[in-house]
């Protein structure tokens, strides 16, 4: 991720209104979704970490090894990719979709 990524998501993450959909977990964990653009572009943020991931919003799919790294420059582990696809994918269903394909 190179500098102008990270600059990108500081303001997404510090943009007031927050767009999209933001779910309180618990107490001690949040999490944001965000469709950017045309919808080709997806912001991702949970608790202080925040990363971008491809997808299409009106096709429902998500290109799943788009989700590498935070912003922080730690690698996402593939038990948190598993947890943010499925975020995702029910971000999709919530939104209308009938069924969200997962690309590898």
């Amino acid at each position: 991720m190179d500098q102008d990524e990270r600059d990108f998501i500081a303001s997404i993450k510090n943009a007031e209104p927050s767009r999209g959909l933001r779910v309180r977990v618990s107490d001690s964990e949040e999490y944001r979704i965000t469709a950017l653009g045309r919808g080709e572009m997806g912001f991702y943020q949970q608790n202080d970490r925040a990363l971008l991931f491809e997808f299409s919003a009106g096709f429902a799919f998500i290109v799943k090894k788009s989700i590498r790294r935070w912003d922080d420059g730690k690698k996402v582990t593939d038990a948190e990719r598993e947890v943010i696809v499925q975020r995702i994918a029910d971000y999709l269903k919530a939104g209308g979709a009938q069924h969200v394909k997962i690309i590898e």
